[in-house]
Formats: structure tokens, sequence, C-alpha cells
């Protein structure tokens, strides 16, 4: 009896050691609570977005109250987990260094061209994004409307 008690607990010890692969980062899709070991299968929101979107809205210069139609396109890549970079934001030909998570878009704070701050959000549903972010230095307010291609 003693013995067939040890047998068991060292089994229940010896498979709850066990290294169980999966993808073990919180903000994947497919996180996987039990595994303890990633192998490289997480998937993210954010993979989805890549490729190259129409845009639309206007920019408005705060400082004169000039409005400016915008009509262009930018290009989102993916550059692991959450994050992405979108070359051509406001029509600048700069890149962008952002994240996509549970629908929203997060561009932090940036320094383009050694005066030029940007930051900003956006809010995605289905294969658009609805963009809304401030140029500081112009003082530029831009809100814009992403279809994805």
């Amino acid at each position: 009896m003693k013995l067939t008690a040890t047998l068991l607990v060292a089994v229940a010890l010896f498979a709850s050691s066990c290294k169980k692969e999966g993808c073990s980062d919180l903000d994947a899709l497919n996180f996987d609570i039990e595994a303890n070991s990633d192998d490289g299968s997480c998937t993210f929101q954010s993979q989805s977005f890549v490729g190259t979107y129409n845009v639309t809205g206007y920019a408005v210069d705060q400082t004169f109250g000039d409005t400016t139609i915008q009509a262009y396109q930018f290009i989102i890549t993916h550059t692991g987990g959450t994050g992405i970079s979108i070359s051509n934001l406001g029509n600048t030909s700069l890149n962008f260094d952002a994240t996509i998570k549970n629908s929203q878009l997060n561009i932090p704070l940036q320094i383009k061209n050694v005066v030029e701050s940007f930051s900003g959000s956006g809010v995605i549903s289905g294969t658009t994004i609805n963009l809304q972010y401030n140029e500081v230095f112009d003082d530029i307010f831009y809100n814009e409307v992403a279809v994805k291609q």
C-alpha cells in the first residue's frame, strides 16, 4: 500500500514537471495558459493587418486653422509580436512604429526629422482603421480612415 502511494506521488510529480510546448505569449491570439515552453506557434492580430491601405481624411493646422484633404496610401508590415511598422503615415514618407492589440492601434510618441513628434491611436473594424494622431511641431491634427486593399 505504501509502495503504491509512493509510486503514485512519483508519477504525479514526474507528469507535472513535463514541459508542455505551445504559445506562451500573453498577447497572442492562441495563448496557451498551460504552455511552459514557447514553441514559436504564436499568432498575433497584428499579422492580419499587413498590406497596403488606401487612406482618406483630413489634416488640420491648429495654429492657422487650415484644413487639408488627405488621400494617399500607407503600408503596414509586421515587426514581431503586436508590433507593426507604418510607412508613409500622413503622406510623410516616414516610417512609424505602432502596436495592434484588441482591435486598437497605438502609435507611441516618436520624434522624426529632429523636431517633429507624432503620436496617436486608432480603432480597427474589419479591414478598416479609423486613425487620429498629432504632429506636435507644426500643430497638425490628422483624422483619417484607412481601408486595406
